[in-house]
């Protein structure tokens, strides 16, 4: 509902002053700016658990050993080390053009900043509207099935993307891919919370999103460097995407491991 509010405010301010008005990224710096203060007022009247505090102290060398044994141990696990290399792989393949959409949504396609607000605003209803679906169908074929289809159908996005010429296919681009998308949260988080020990479950998660990040980081840098350094470099970011998701599927066809949501973990 935030992000729905905002974005509806986004475009009635780029409606009224313009798309590519100065004045109207302006008032929507300055509007985020005051939200981030409030919030953060908020979030300084939560008072911490003081147990909590305790227990994230930092550790010394000897629990550092611990939790390098523990990861150890983990990567052992059957399923483990292929959850985590097809995430971070399926991250890297997805990532390659993520500095350069809306760069050319506007300078190729000619969209503008009331095309980029609708899409996400978009994003953001849809995949309110489908999270309450997905898990009857989840429970209804079962996890891996729907991973692994949900990974292919999100491969050729790139270059639908490069195709759709209008708003309206653009919208309708951005709906088949929210919907795919929310699968893709719906069941990470199941992996996430039924794949691992609960015992280690924290320091998975935390490898988990600081390699993702510094995935992200070095995929949309590369992506970037590609696309503004050769003849139609976007276009070749974006088919490589494509293919890279596509093979990174193949590749969980056969190593996703199989997550049963009736085992208690």
């Amino acid at each position: 509902m935030a992000s729905l509010i905002s974005l509806a405010a986004s475009i009635v301010v780029f409606l009224y002053l313009g798309g590519g008005s100065r004045d109207a990224y302006w008032v929507l710096y300055i509007l985020s700016l005051l939200a981030a203060i409030i919030s953060t007022i908020f979030l300084k009247m939560i008072r911490d658990d003081p147990g909590v505090v305790v227990a994230l102290k930092p550790v010394g060398s000897a629990g550092l050993m611990n939790l390098v044994s523990i990861y150890r141990d983990m990567a052992r696990s059957r399923g483990v080390k292929e959850y985590i290399l097809i995430i971070l792989l399926y991250t890297v393949a997805v990532n390659f053009p993520a500095s350069i959409w809306n760069y050319y949504l506007i300078y190729s396609i000619g969209g503008d900043e009331v095309w980029i607000t609708s899409k996400m605003a978009t994003v953001y209803l849809v995949k309110a509207l489908i999270l309450g679906i997905w898990p009857f169908i989840v429970d209804r074929y079962g996890t891996w099935i729907i991973f692994t289809t949900t990974l292919v159908m999100i491969s050729p996005i790139p270059i639908l993307f490069m195709v759709a010429r209008s708003l309206a296919s653009q919208i309708l681009l951005e709906i088949y891919s929210s919907v795919w998308w929310s699968s893709w949260d719906l069941l990470t988080g199941l992996y996430n919370l039924y794949l691992f020990p609960r015992d280690v479950r924290p320091i998975a998660l935390s490898i988990i999103v600081f390699s993702t990040n510094m995935s992200v980081s070095s995929a949309s840098i590369i992506g970037s460097i590609i696309s503004s350094s050769i003849p139609y470099g976007s276009e070749i970011t974006f088919t490589f995407s494509a293919l890279s998701r596509a093979l990174v599927s193949l590749l969980a066809f056969k190593k996703l491991p199989l997550l049963d949501l009736k085992i208690k973990q």
